[in-house]
């Protein structure tokens, strides 16, 4: 039996511009995660997190120090 992978929703909370990276309410990536707990709680998940959003918008979210739980919502789908 294999690793099952759950689904996810990050998606940004606030307005903000930082480091000249650009973030808006409702920016939203899905990525898969094979662990139990939230990926924005996990190094692996957040590294997820960071290259969804550099494949989606091709900005950084890490550059934007917006990879945590204040500024990102994740939640599984």
């Amino acid at each position: 039996m294999g690793v099952i992978h759950r689904l996810y929703r990050a998606e940004v909370r606030f307005f903000c511009v930082r480091n000249g990276v650009r973030l808006e309410p409702g920016m939203s990536v899905e990525l898969q995660s094979p662990n139990v707990r939230n990926p924005i709680r996990t190094p692996e998940g957040r590294q997820a997190i960071e290259d969804a959003f550099m494949r989606r918008y091709g900005i950084s979210i890490r550059q934007a120090d917006a990879l945590n739980p204040v500024w990102i919502k994740c939640e599984e789908i």
